[in-house]
């Protein structure tokens, strides 16, 4: 009996050293339908849709190399419940492509390496009030990160019942506006499931996951006193503060870090700062942090921070020489980053992100500049 209870003991402790954190995609400004999924309800018998979504990796940082054990989609609808005897069914899979192409997609070849992780009546679960609803996955399934993510739904209500709206979004940064195939669909009310999804659109539903996670990453993420060269970085501590502090990783790139990217520097345990140095003026610039705590016990990185360098002709003291010639030669120059000018002179204006400075000597009276 004393074995027995020291076994129980253990497993206990061994399920309270994981914690599970909601998480979110970015949002722009959403609107609502019931076109885009992630089911089909309406107010006519035999509702039918089927729907097929990619969601970028670049927007799922949060939850690369992560356990979700939960899938969340929003009602925007304030209330009215569906009718029960409906069946939704929703698939994951991590995939390499960011759209599913320009023809119709093919239902069966498109879930064949997917994983069906809810198949249920959804009426209880999408209840009777606005928010965020929470679909529990069965099995969890695991997202490496190192691709995007498939995101599959079905939904058949033989019932008449009634129509429910959700958020999705539409403007860029938070979908790509330029491809309008990252989301497949085809609905009805024959009560026959279509066989193929031969309507394309970048809509795409908001969306959340539960995680289970033993390391919690950092929030709050913030840049702040950028110079031309420098910038501070700071952020908040998770609840549970890691043992081993924090890492970050600077990057010129929009590619979002691995779980095995190495980080460009670290910060000790206790701190949630660090000066970043060696950057470039003008330059846009993408942060992440994770946190250490321990043993190889690595967070997710946190989403990523853009900011920009103050470019070194910021002021009138670092003005950029242009020159003169006998053609016109094309400078480069950005006001990505700058500040007011401390200096203008009338009629301009010191205006943020508005100004820059150069300069040139004339020789002649007719200069090309």
């Amino acid at each position: 009996m004393k074995k027995i209870s020291l076994l129980i003991l253990l497993c206990f402790i061994s399920v309270a050293s994981l914690y599970a954190q909601f998480f979110t995609t970015t949002t722009c400004s959403p609107s609502n339908s019931a076109t885009y999924g992630p089911l089909y309800s309406t107010s006519t018998a035999n509702a039918t849709g089927r729907f097929a979504y990619i969601y970028p990796s670049t927007q799922l940082t949060g939850i690369s190399g992560t356990t979700l054990t939960d899938i969340y989609f929003n009602r925007s609808t304030a209330s009215g419940s569906i009718t029960a005897g409906g069946n939704l069914k929703i698939y994951l899979a991590e995939v390499s492509q960011i759209d599913w192409g320009t023809t119709a997609l093919d239902w069966a070849t498109a879930i064949a390496g997917a994983t069906l992780v809810y198949d249920g009546d959804p009426s209880t679960i999408v209840g009777s009030t606005a928010g965020w609803k929470k679909f529990p996955l069965t099995p969890n399934f695991t997202y490496a990160g190192t691709g995007n993510l498939a995101v599959l739904t079905e939904y058949t209500n033989p019932l008449a019942s009634t129509s429910i709206t959700w958020f999705y979004e539409f403007n860029s940064p938070c979908v790509n506006t330029l491809t309008t195939n990252a989301t497949k669909y085809s609905t009805n009310t024959t009560g026959t499931l279509p066989a193929s999804l031969t309507l394309s659109t970048f809509r795409r539903p908001d969306i959340g996951f539960d995680v289970l996670l033993t390391c919690y990453p950092p929030t709050g993420v913030s840049i702040t006193n950028t110079t031309t060269t420098t910038a501070d970085l700071s952020f908040t501590a998770p609840v549970a503060a890691p043992s081993g502090g924090y890492q970050y990783y600077v990057t010129t790139s929009a590619t979002p870090p691995t779980s095995g990217t190495t980080p460009t520097g670290t910060i000790a345990a206790g701190s949630t700062s660090a000066n970043l140095t060696g950057l470039t003026g003008g330059q846009a610039y993408y942060v992440y942090v994770r946190s250490d705590c321990g043993a190889g016990d690595i967070s997710p990185w946190t989403g990523v921070t853009i900011f920009y360098v103050t470019p070194s002709n910021d002021d009138c003291g670092g003005a950029i020489d242009i020159g003169q010639a006998a053609a016109c030669v094309n400078t480069a120059g950005s006001t990505a980053g700058s500040t007011p000018s401390s200096n203008p002179l009338a009629p301009c204006t010191g205006i943020a992100d508005d100004d820059v400075w150069f300069s040139f000597t004339a020789t002649q009276t007719d200069a090309q500049i």
